[in-house]
């Protein structure tokens, strides 16, 4: 288990910042791995929470999930909020040991938004990844 904290502040009254979006936030990432065929098949997991002092002081990363909708009545708050939590379960496969891989995973994002509103989402991901 590889567990990683982090503690960081978004600025406060001396730089142009939106109030709800300044203050002290922190969090931490925990992953872990285990072989089920060595170095072959590996179960992967991880989970990852951070919190904010202020209701925008977290933005989600928007490489899978986006803080928008289609449905202009679904307020996300841009992909803003105070509290995010996200877990991620899945199997690597090494078919040619470390240069070829293949990924699939699912992971669930959870991140309250100002106003007691919450941006829930469930993500599948299948990868291919190679070098030689």
């Amino acid at each position: 288990v590889i567990v990683t904290g982090a503690y960081g502040d978004n600025g406060g009254d001396e730089i142009e910042v939106l109030a709800d979006r300044q203050g002290d936030f922190y969090g931490f990432v925990a992953t872990s791995w285990y072989w089920l065929l060595k170095d072959r098949l590996q179960l992967v997991a991880q989970y990852q929470f951070a919190q904010s002092e202020e209701p925008q002081g977290l933005q989600l990363r928007s490489r899978y999930l986006r803080g928008n909708h289609d449905n202009p009545l679904v307020d996300d708050d841009n992909g803003r909020g105070d509290r995010h939590s996200f877990i991620y379960g899945g199997l690597n496969f090494y078919p040619c040991h470390e240069n070829m891989r293949i990924l699939a995973g699912v992971s669930y994002d959870d991140l309250s938004t100002r106003g007691g509103g919450s941006l829930e989402a469930l993500t599948y991901a299948l990868a291919f990844q190679t070098y030689f």
